[in-house]
């Protein structure tokens, strides 16, 4: 009877794996390990799933989601990727409209995104002039990253730079005579460095160093306590090392510049 306990515990454990193994196989996931993403500066020209397009009300979008389902020309995409979230498809009486969020997505964002063929490429999203797309978030329920849905095309869209979720430990300090409050503001760049001695580096440890970085985006989070009372905003910045192919590409989009409409013409695509 052990014997057979033993036998059924094991056969479960591995068809777990084996089942999380499988989702983690949906294309959406799989990130090259290198190479320069391409750079989306349209949505919409490819529509990957048309009635999720430019749609505001939560209970429609979830209608919607649950109508491709039985739709003959999106049923197995679309159930593919639910189950690789850990659904048994997009009508799992599991997915509700709780698992719902309308959201956005920065400038700079940086994943896969699907197409009209269900095929898809790892991307930026660099839209001229918008400092973020909106797109609708889907919570997995197997621990695997969530979805977004792109508004404008319906295309979905493994956000893999996505920020991560902050754990907030909370300590017993000691009071203070004076207290406030601050803003953390939060800036992200794109920098591209090299060794090498020119007018424009400068000396570190390692030597000359040439640096240009590229800003993709910047927000402010809650307020963080402080001993007294301070107007100014502590900016914390994060770097994403990129090679120069991409940073030329970026940089052409700084969220803090105009496009220049020169800057590599031939190599800014549209999606």
């Amino acid at each position: 009877m052990k014997q057979f306990v033993f036998t059924c515990a094991f056969l479960m454990i591995c068809v777990a794996a084996s089942a999380q193994n499988w989702n983690r196989n949906h294309n959406i996931y799989k990130m090259p390990a290198t190479g320069t993403p391409k750079v989306v500066t349209k949505l919409g020209t490819d529509p990957q799933f048309q009635s999720l397009r430019r749609v505001s009300d939560r209970d429609v979008m979830l209608h919607n989601f649950k109508e491709l389902g039985n739709n003959g020309r999106y049923k197995n995409e679309i159930n593919s990727l639910f189950v690789s979230m850990g659904y048994s498809g997009v009508n799992d009486p599991a997915f509700g409209t709780e698992d719902l969020t309308a959201t956005e997505v920065p400038f700079g964002a940086i994943g896969m995104l699907g197409n009209g063929g269900n095929n898809y490429q790892y991307c930026m999203i660099a839209i001229p002039n918008q400092t973020s797309v909106k797109c609708w978030r889907v919570k997995a329920a197997n621990g695997n990253p969530d979805l977004y849905f792109m508004s404008e095309c319906g295309n979905a869209f493994y956000y893999a730079n996505a920020p991560q979720e902050r754990v907030v430990i909370r300590e017993v300090v000691k009071p203070v005579e004076r207290a406030g409050e601050a803003r953390l503001k939060v800036k992200v760049y794109a920098r591209y460095t090299k060794e090498d001695q020119c007018n424009c580096c400068e000396a570190t440890d390692d030597g000359w160093v040439y640096e240009e970085k590229a800003l993709l985006a910047e927000d402010i989070i809650e307020p963080i306590p402080v001993t007294a009372d301070d107007d100014n905003i502590p900016v914390k910045k994060i770097y994403i090392d990129v090679e120069k192919p991409a940073f030329r590409k970026i940089k052409a989009y700084d969220v803090n510049g105009k496009y220049d409409k020169h800057a590599d013409d031939d190599q800014l695509a549209s999606y």
